[in-house]
């Protein structure tokens, strides 16, 4: 047997290696798995604890454990707007930069470098 390891080594170490990867990466999807199949089981508990409030005629805004019963209700909440601004100059705005960026030149007035080294290469020698 020793002679065999001895002859072999190699190829042992190497099974090893491999079966040590594919230990780990059953373990690492076990893992992913277990930890999935909670993130499920929660969200379907929130969405039970949900569905069940709102089928409630009388259920109350606080009846939810996430929310606290010091938080403002609706009727004391600030309503908050943003300033309007007018679409339509800033539509203009918008297209009048376009147009100022097509008229723009695109590039120099010579080739880049690399078309003339591709035309000095496909020229003929001694031109």
């Amino acid at each position: 047997m020793t002679a065999w390891v001895q002859g072999n080594w190699y190829e042992l170490g190497n099974l090893l290696v491999q079966f040590s990867f594919l230990i780990a990466g059953v373990w690492f999807a076990l893992k992913i798995l277990k930890a999935a199949r909670s993130l499920q089981e929660q969200l379907g508990a929130i969405l039970k604890l949900s569905m069940s409030d709102g089928l409630k005629p009388n259920a109350s805004a606080h009846s939810s454990p996430y929310v606290l019963a010091e938080w403002p209700t609706a009727a004391e909440t600030p309503v908050i707007s943003l300033p309007e601004h007018e679409p339509r100059k800033r539509l203009i705005r918008a297209w009048q930069s376009v147009a100022r960026w097509l008229k723009t030149p695109m590039g120099g007035g010579e080739h880049p470098h690399w078309r003339r080294v591709l035309h000095w290469l496909q020229s003929p020698a001694g031109t």
